[in-house]
């Protein structure tokens, strides 16, 4: 499996999938692998002192991502388009550079642009041209805070003993902790 295969096995195993471990504080699921051409036993071990740690963390990046996103969508607010396409792609590209968030209500509001003045012209001939600004509001992506949270707390450990009962699930927990120790 890719990268990106295991993270969406550990963030779509339901917890019924799960089985209780003798190791206090784990729980496991294992699945086979084909990594490389060779075979592999994966093992998704679900840590409940992982779980607390990555959930917390998971709130302070949130709040982080908030403040940070708002004063993006702040800026953005401010840049003046030349077309409502202009500003619509532009809150687009913001919307897509968020983690955990998307702009919602998107619009594009038509204004008018201050007077520019021309050093040549004297100021009392303005020059005024249409211009457009975004309008949005910021919201959690609750999709990915539901994978995110889903997976928080879990692992991949892998082997290439194939048989259960030269390593069982238990052992191979019992060897990450001392090895992580």
């Amino acid at each position: 499996m890719s990268l990106k295969q295991a993270q969406q096995l550990v963030s779509q195993l339901n917890e019924s999938e799960f089985h209780q471990s003798s190791v206090t504080g784990y729980s496991w699921s294992e699945h086979k692998s084909n990594y490389g051409g060779i075979e592999q036993r994966w093992l998704v071990v679900e840590s409940s002192l992982r779980r607390d740690a990555d959930r917390r963390k998971l709130s302070k990046n949130l709040k982080k991502a908030e403040v940070e996103g708002q004063k993006k969508l702040r800026e953005l607010s401010n840049i003046e388009f030349a077309c409502s396409a202009d500003a619509s792609a532009a809150a687009s590209r913001l919307s897509k550079q968020l983690k955990y968030h998307n702009l919602t209500q998107v619009t594009s509001r038509q204004a008018t642009a201050k007077p520019a003045t021309n050093s040549t012209i004297s100021h009392d001939k303005f020059t005024s041209s249409l211009i457009f600004k975004v309008e949005a509001k910021l919201e959690l992506d609750a999709s990915v805070i539901a994978r995110i949270t889903k997976a928080s707390g879990r692992f991949i450990l892998a082997t290439n003993v194939l048989d259960a009962s030269q390593l069982n699930p238990d052992e191979m927990i019992v060897k990450y902790i001392v090895l992580v120790i």
